[in-house]
């Protein structure tokens, strides 16, 4: 079970961590979805930091970034792209 309190300067490492060698490589910076490659990469890197901090509060940030990344991938997919022949319904 992981633990609920770690030191404050665990907290200092598993932020910057979670956010330089997480978020940062992982964020979506074009327009398309993540492949299901990137995804086990995802889940790949989520479980070495969980798994080197084991603490509810890394579990925590890991599964809302984790979230966050699932939500953008699936707006990109229901919005259709600029050319896409959707976009060009009710023209003429």
């Amino acid at each position: 079970m992981a633990r609920k309190v770690i030191p404050h300067e665990e907290v200092k490492q598993a932020f910057s961590e979670i956010y330089n060698h997480f978020y940062l490589p992982h964020r979506n910076q074009g327009n398309a979805a993540r492949t299901e490659q990137q995804w086990v990469y995802i889940t790949e890197d989520a479980n070495r930091i969980s798994s080197r901090f084991d603490s509810t509060l890394v579990n925590s940030m890991l599964n809302a970034i984790m979230a966050q990344f699932d939500n953008e991938d699936k707006e990109m997919r229901q919005t259709p792209l600029k050319g896409d022949s959707s976009d060009a319904a009710g023209k003429t």
